[in-house]
């Protein structure tokens, strides 16, 4: 076998044991630092949350099929490819 072959195994084993070292193992250790959300965050998310329509189904239909948004029915819309 040649030597690069040999090197890149190394290389690549090492990557992947440093990879993988430096996962958290525990659930708890990953979220260390958060906390709740505040009386204030919980209030704006209950304010966004009573301002929007529910009662229009029309969006959740068009993202079942996979529509994100509606082109503009003005004749000022042009695509532009890279």
């Amino acid at each position: 076998m040649p030597s690069y072959i040999k090197a890149l195994k190394v290389i690549l084993i090492s990557a992947v044991v440093l990879l993988l070292g430096g996962c958290e193992s525990d659930l708890e250790q990953s979220n260390k630092g958060q906390s709740d959300a505040s009386s204030y965050i919980i209030a704006s998310n209950q304010r966004m949350a009573e301002s929007l329509d529910f009662t229009d189904q029309q969006d959740f239909a068009d993202a079942q099929r996979g529509l994100v948004a509606r082109a503009p029915d003005n004749d000022d819309f042009t695509i532009v490819l890279p």
